[in-house]
């Protein structure tokens, strides 16, 4: 099953945009990142290191 990632800084919109997808019925699991930079750039490693 695929990881479903939110990147967002904002404690009440992480909790908004985490209820939506629960009512969406999206049984995905969910990680959070607060940092969009450093996020981006350690998914860019991955990337790069299955390429």
């Amino acid at each position: 099953m695929k990881k479903i990632l939110i990147v967002e800084d904002d404690p009440k919109d992480e909790l908004l945009i985490r209820r939506a997808l629960k009512n969406s019925g999206l049984i995905n699991p969910i990680v959070v990142a607060n940092d969009g930079e450093g996020r981006l750039m350690r998914c860019s490693r991955k990337m790069a290191a299955k390429a």
